[in-house]
């Protein structure tokens, strides 16, 4: 594991705070959350494709979040190179 590693995912969560911790910031995590359907289902009965789609965008609003919410434990197995610690 690098320390450098640990480092920068330490810096990366930081920048997520300061970006989305602040009134604009909540402000467009709200509209991104409405957008990328973080609060409801993504499926779209019958359409294969449009449910990918929006499955996308939710992945991206989660992906965010987790950044924004990482625990030191999970930035050290950042640092250990796993790309999405809840999930790995």
């Amino acid at each position: 594991m690098s320390a450098d590693a640990i480092l920068a995912n330490e810096e990366t969560k930081r920048d997520f705070q300061v970006i989305f911790r602040t009134p604009a910031g909540e402000r467009v995590l709200e509209a991104l959350s409405v957008f990328c359907r973080a609060r409801e289902t993504c499926l779209v009965p019958g359409d294969r494709d449009r449910t990918a789609a929006l499955e996308g965008r939710r992945e991206v609003f989660l992906y965010i979040m987790e950044w924004i919410n990482l625990s030191p434990e999970e930035i050290y197995q950042l640092g250990k190179g796993w790309r999405n610690v809840k999930n790995a």
